[in-house]
C-alpha cells in the first residue's frame, strides 16, 4: 500500500478540505431551521407529505388568516386532500402545490369557493376572452349560444384559414364558438386602401360542424389574424394565428377543462417568502446530508482502497481529481437549493454516484490490454476480425442511432424546442463517447495511411468523409436543437485527427490567425482573410497541407455564420435563433436584444460578488441564476469559493487532460491511446465550452460541466470514463511500441499540452478582471429585451434581495400624514388624523394580507405614491410613483438616474404582428453605492449596521398639483 503514498495523501488533505465544507455548509443550514419545529407544532407550517394534509392546511390557511372566506380555505383543503393523493411518491418540492395535479375546475371554484376563488376565475375566463365586447359572451354562451355557420365568407380576398377542436381522447368537438380578429398595430395612423376600409377592425364569428371544422373564407392577403375557441367551462390553450396571411392554412385546438392554479401568484408568494410550506423536515434533511457526505467519502475510500490492495500501479492523480470535482458539485448541489421546500438534487445525485463507482469497479477488473480493434467487445460480438465495420463503424452507427431515436422520441424544458432527453436518460453523453471509441478503432486502424499519404485523391477521400461525418452529426444536433454537443465531437474529432494526421501545430496557427482576425475585422472579411492566409501556407509546402486547419476554420466560422445562412433559419427556425441569441449575448452580455439576454450577466454578478475567496458556502444567492444546477453552475460556485475556487476547477481539468494523454502514451498502442487522449480532449473541450460560455468568454452552448453540473446519466458515464483511464493506467508499452508512440505523437502532445494551458489561463485572466474590479461589475446592468422587443435594463437581482433586506422607510405628505409604511404602529399612531382627513383603512384586513407596504389612503394617492405590493406600474411616465422613484432613498442610499433614447430593432407589439423598429427612452439607475453591501454579502454584518442608518429626503413639488401632496417629507427611520 506504499506505492500510492501520493494518492493517500492527496485523498486525506481533500478529505480534510471538503470535510470541512461539508460542515460549514451543515451548521450555516441549521440557522434556517431554528423556528421549524415550534411552527409545525402550532400549525403555522405544514409537511405537504405528512398525513391529513388537507386539515394542516386548513389550520395553516385559518390560523395565519390568509384568506377572509371560508369557503376558499375550504376548496384549498379539498384540493390539496385530492391532489396528493394523485402522487405515487412523496412530493419533492412546494411548487408542485401550484401545478396541474393540484389545478382546481374553475366553474366548481366560482360555485364551491369564496372572493378569492370567485375573483380569480372571473380574471381568468376574461384572459380566455371573455372581455371587451365579449365580456357578456359567457352568459350569453352558457344559456342561449346564437346559431352560427361553420363556415363564413368575409368577400374581402382570396385565402382561407380553417381549423378543426378536438377533445383529449382526439375527438371531434362540435358547438364551439371560433373567433376571427384582424390584428392591426394600434399606432397605425391611416387606413390607405380600400380593402383596409372594409376590414378595419375585422372581427368574425362562426360555430364548429359536427366534425369540429370550421372555416374563414376569402380573407384580406398579407394581413395578421388571430384565431380564439370560446367555449365555457373550457380552455383551447394559447390563441393561434398567423403574421401575414399569403396562403391557405389550417390550425388545430385541443380542448380541456377551464381550471386554475390552486393559489393567485401573489398568494403563493406570500406563503414561500413566510416559508409556511415544507416537503421534509430538518432531521429528514439532516440524515440524508449525512447519508449523502457519508457515501461520498466511503465511495472514494472504497476506490483508493481497491486500487492500493490490487491495482497499485495505477495512476495515482485520477481519483484525486474526480474526487474534488464531484465533492464540488455535491456541496453546490446542497447549497443551491432550499433545503426543506426545494427538489433534492444532491440526493438524487447520490444513487448515479454510486452507479459510477461500481462502473469504476468493474472496469478496474477488465484487462484493457486486450481491448482493440480486434476484441469482440469492440466489434459488438457479432462482427468477425475480416469485416470492414471492426475498425470502429459500429459504433458510430450505435452513436446516430442514438441520435435518430432522440430526434423521433426524445423531449426537453417545455417550450424550449430542445430535445435532450431519451426515456428519461439524456445520452448526448453516450453518443460522446460511442463516438471517441469509434474514432480511437478508426484511427488506430488507419494511423499510417492517414499519415503518409500524399496524392490528392488520397487526401480528398479522407477530407470528404471527415466533412460528411461532421456535417452528419452537426445537422441531427442541429435538428435536436443543442449544438452544444456537435461542438465538443467536433472539436475531439479535429484535435484526434490533428494527432494522427501530424498536423496539429498548423491546426492551433489556423485557430489563432482566426481568433486574431475576428477580433479586428467583420466576421465574413476574417473568415476570407483566414482561409486565404491558411492556403498560402499550405501551397508553398504542400507537404504541409492541413485538413486539420480547414476543418478547424469551417467549424467556428460555420458557428458564427450559420445564422446568416439563407433559409436556415426556415428550414430549422428554433436552433437558428437560439444560435443567434447565443452570440448576440456573446458578442455584448451588457447591451444586446435578446430576452433572457443577461445570462451570463447573471454569472458575472455571481463571480465578482464572490471576490477572491467567496461570500462562504451556503451564503450565496446563486439559485437567481438561470440553471445555476446546470449550464451556470461555475458561476454558482464562484459567488460561494470565490476566484480561488474556480481558479481550481480549470487547474484540475488541465491536470485531468494532461494525465489523460500520459495514460494513453504510456500504453504505447494507437488503439488506447487515441482513447484516452479522446477521454481527456473531450472532457478538456466540453469545460472550455462551458466555462468560456459561462464567463463571456466564449458563447453559450448548454453543454454541462463534467462531474460537477447537476445530471445523472452525466455523472456515470464521466466516471466510467475515468476508470477506462484508471483501468488503462496499468499498462506499459514494450520499447519498441514506446519508440513508435513517441516517433508518432510527441511532437503534437506538447504543443497541445501547452496550448490547454494558455487557454486556462485566458479564462483565468477573463474572470480576474471581474474579480479585479467587483465593486463595477456587481452593480452592472445589462440592457436587453422583454418579451415584446422592448428594450429594459436587468440588474443584479441580489440588489432587490438587499432592498427588501433593508426594509423602506416611511412616506408623508407635508403635513405629517403616513402615506406609505412598512411599521403598522404608524398607521395606527394616526389613526385620528387619518380619520380626521376622511380616510378609513382597514388596517387588520391589510395585515392579514400580508402586505410589505401599507397605504392609508390606498387609490386616492396610487399616482403619486405607487404600490410597492404589486409593483403595477413602476417605472411608468403616467404618474410619480414615489415608492419606485425613491425605493433607494427611502432606504438610506442615493441612486442617480440617468436617461437616454435606444432603438428596439425587434419590437412586436403583439405576438401575430411582425418585428420592427420602435425608438425608446430608458432609464438606467447606478446602484454603486449598494456594491460594498453586496461584496460584503446579504447576510453579512455590515448590512446589519447599515440597516441602523437614518436619512431624510425632501422631494420637489410636483407640477399640476396643489393639493397637501404637492410637497412629500420622506423619514427613514428603521
Amino acid at each position: 500500500m506504499e506505492s500510492r503514498k501520493t494518492e493517500r495523501t492527496f485523498i486525506i488533505l481533500i478529505t480534510i478540505v471538503l470535510g470541512t465544507l461539508f460542515f460549514t455548509l451543515f451548521n450555516t443550514l441549521q440557522r434556517n431551521f431554528a423556528d421549524v419545529s415550534s411552527r409545525l407544532g402550532n400549525g403555522t407550517m405544514m409537511d405537504l407529505n405528512a398525513k391529513n394534509p388537507g386539515e394542516r392546511i386548513k389550520t395553516l390557511l385559518e390560523k395565519g388568516y390568509y384568506f377572509e372566506d371560508k369557503k376558499d380555505v375550504n376548496l384549498i383543503a379539498q384540493a390539496v386532500t385530492k391532489g396528493v393523493k394523485s402522487f405515487k411518491e412523496p412530493l419533492d418540492n412546494v411548487g408542485e402545490l401550484n401545478k396541474s395535479k393540484f389545478f382546481v375546475e374553475a366553474d366548481y371554484a366560482f360555485t364551491a369557493g369564496g372572493q378569492n376563488f370567485k375573483k380569480r376565475v372571473s380574471d381568468s375566463r376574461a384572459l380566455l376572452g371573455y372581455t371587451g365586447d365579449d365580456s357578456l359572451r359567457f352568459t350569453q354562451e352558457r344559456k342561449h349560444p346564437p346559431q352560427l355557420p361553420a363556415q363564413a365568407d368575409l368577400k374581402l380576398g382570396i385565402h382561407s384559414i380553417s381549423g378543426k377542436i378536438i377533445d383529449t381522447a382526439n375527438k371531434a368537438v362540435s358547438g364551439v364558438l371560433i373567433k376571427l380578429q384582424m390584428i392591426l398595430p394600434q399606432d397605425s395612423a391611416y387606413i390607405d386602401d380600400e380593402v383596409e376600409v372594409k376590414s378595419a377592425g375585422l372581427t368574425s364569428y362562426v360555430r364548429t360542424d359536427a366534425n369540429g371544422n370550421f372555416t374563414f373564407l376569402n380573407l384580406p392577403e398579407d394581413k395578421a389574424f388571430e384565431l380564439l375557441p370560446l367555449k365555457p367551462g373550457f380552455q383551447f390553450g394559447r390563441s393561434q394565428g398567423i403574421q401575414e396571411l399569403q396562403k391557405d392554412v389550417s390550425f388545430t385546438f385541443k380542448q380541456t377543462q377551464h381550471t386554475i392554479r390552486l393559489f393567485s401568484a401573489r398568494d403563493f408568494k406570500i406563503l414561500k417568502k413566510e416559508k409556511s410550506l415544507i416537503v421534509r423536515s430538518p432531521d429528514e434533511f439532516n440524515k440524508w446530508f449525512w447519508i449523502i457526505t457519508g457515501s461520498f467519502f466511503a465511495g472514494f475510500f472504497l476506490l483508493h482502497f481497491l486500487l492500493s490492495i490490487k491495482f497499485p500501479r495505477a495512476d495515482q492523480l485520477i481519483l484525486p481529481i474526480i474526487m474534488l470535482m464531484t465533492g464540488f458539485s455535491f456541496i453546490a448541489l446542497l447549497s443551491l437549493q432550499d433545503p426543506l421546500r426545494d427538489r433534492f438534487l444532491a440526493k438524487d445525485t447520490l444513487i448515479f454516484f454510486g452507479m459510477g463507482v461500481f462502473a469504476i469497479v468493474i472496469l478496474m477488473l477488465i484487462k484493457f490490454r486486450k481491448f482493440n480493434v480486434d476484441s469482440r467487445f469492440y466489434r459488438m460480438l457479432v462482427l468477425n476480425k475480416n469485416s470492414g465495420k471492426a475498425n470502429g463503424w459500429q459504433w458510430a452507427g450505435l452513436a446516430l442511432g442514438l441520435l435518430a431515436l432522440t430526434i423521433v422520441f426524445g423531449s426537453g424544458p417545455e417550450g424550449s424546442g430542445v430535445k435532450v432527453n431519451l426515456f428519461g436518460v439524456q445520452p448526448s453523453e453516450i453518443v460522446k463517447y460511442a463516438i471517441i471509441l469509434f474514432l480511437a478503432g478508426f484511427f488506430a486502424s488507419n494511423e499510417r495511411f492517414i499519415t503518409e499519404y500524399r496524392s490528392w485523391q488520397k487526401r480528398w477521400y479522407f477530407f470528404s468523409f471527415a466533412l460528411v461525418a461532421m456535417g452528419i452529426a452537426i445537422l441531427m444536433y442541429l435538428i435536436l436543437g443543442d449544438l452544444g454537443p456537435a461542438m465538443v465531437v467536433c472539436f475531439t474529432f479535429i484535435i484526434l485527427f490533428s494527432f494522427s494526421r501530424g498536423d496539429f501545430m498548423m491546426m492551433l496557427i489556423a485557430i489563432i490567425t482566426y481568433t486574431l482576425t475576428v477580433w479586428f475585422l467583420n466576421i465574413w472579411i476574417a473568415s476570407l482573410v483566414t482561409v486565404i492566409l491558411i492556403g498560402l501556407a499550405m501551397l508553398l509546402n504542400k507537404k504541409q497541407t492541413s485538413e486539420s486547419a480547414i476543418m478547424v476554420i469551417m467549424i467556428i466560422a460555420g458557428f458564427l455564420l450559420i445564422d446568416q445562412i439563407p433559409y436556415l433559419d426556415k428550414l430549422i427556425p428554433g436552433p437558428v435563433n437560439r444560435l443567434t441569441e447565443r452570440k448576440s449575448i456573446w458578442q455584448d452580455p451588457w447591451n444586446n436584444e435578446v430576452y433572457g439576454g443577461d445570462q451570463v450577466a447573471n454569472g458575472i454578478w455571481a463571480m465578482s460578488g464572490g471576490g477572491l475567496t467567496g461570500q462562504g458556502v451556503g451564503e450565496g444567492f446563486a439559485k437567481t441564476i438561470p440553471e445555476a444546477h446546470t449550464d451556470m453552475i461555475l458561476p454558482a460556485i464562484g459567488e460561494e469559493f470565490g476566484w480561488t475556487g474556480i481558479v481550481s476547477i480549470f487547474v484540475l481539468f488541465l491536470i485531468f487532460l494532461n494525465r489523460s494523454i500520459i495514460i494513453g502514451r504510456q500504453t504505447g498502442t494507437p488503439f488506447l491511446f487515441y482513447l484516452c487522449a479522446g477521454i481527456g480532449i473531450s472532457m478538456f473541450v466540453q469545460f472550455l465550452l462551458i466555462a468560456g460560455g459561462s464567463t463571456g468568454a466564449l458563447p453559450l452552448s448548454g453543454v454541462a460541466l463534467p462531474f460537477i453540473s447537476y445530471g445523472g446519466s452525466s455523472l456515470v458515464a464521466n466516471m466510467m470514463a475515468a476508470g477506462i483511464l484508471l483501468s488503462v493506467s496499468l499498462i506499459r508499452g514494450t520499447d519498441v511500441q514506446m519508440a513508435f508512440i513517441t516517433k508518432q505523437q510527441d511532437k503534437n502532445l506538447v504543443p497541445a499540452l501547452l496550448s490547454a494551458s494558455i487557454a486556462v489561463l485566458l479564462l483565468t485572466i477573463t474572470i480576474s478582471r471581474y474579480i479585479a474590479n467587483n465593486k463595477k461589475w456587481v452593480v452592472q446592468p445589462s440592457l436587453v429585451a422583454d418579451r415584446s422587443g422592448s428594450r429594459m435594463f436587468s440588474y443584479n437581482p441580489r440588489i432587490a434581495i438587499l432592498m427588501n433586506k433593508l426594509e423602506a422607510g416611511q412616506l408623508y405628505d407635508r403635513k405629517g400624514r403616513v402615506l406609505a409604511t412598512s411599521n403598522p404602529d404608524y398607521v395606527r399612531k394616526q389613526a385620528d388624523t387619518l380619520k380626521a382627513s376622511g380616510v378609513s383603512y382597514n388596517l387588520d384586513s391589510a395585515m392579514h394580507k400580508r402586505v410589505d407596504r401599507y397605504y392609508p389612503f390606498e387609490e386616492q394617492t396610487f399616482f403619486w405614491v405607487g404600490d410597492a405590493n404589486t409593483g403595477v406600474f413602476n417605472g411608468s411616465t403616467n404618474g410619480y410613483f414615489a415608492e419606485y422613484e425613491h425605493a433607494a432613498e427611502l432606504r438610506g442610499f442615493h441612486t442617480p438616474v440617468t436617461s437616454f433614447n435606444t432603438k428596439a430593432n425587434k419590437y412586436r407589439e403583439d405576438r401575430f404582428l411582425p418585428r420592427g423598429v420602435k425608438e425608446m427612452t430608458v432609464s438606467k439607475r447606478d446602484y454603486a453605492a449598494l456594491a460594498p453591501l453586496l461584496l460584503a454579502g446579504i447576510n453579512s454584518s455590515e448590512v446589519e449596521s447599515f440597516k441602523k442608518e437614518t436619512e431624510m429626503l425632501n422631494l420637489p413639488s410636483m407640477p399640476g398639483y396643489n393639493q397637501p401632496f404637492s410637497i412629500l417629507l420622506l423619514w427613514i427611520l428603521h
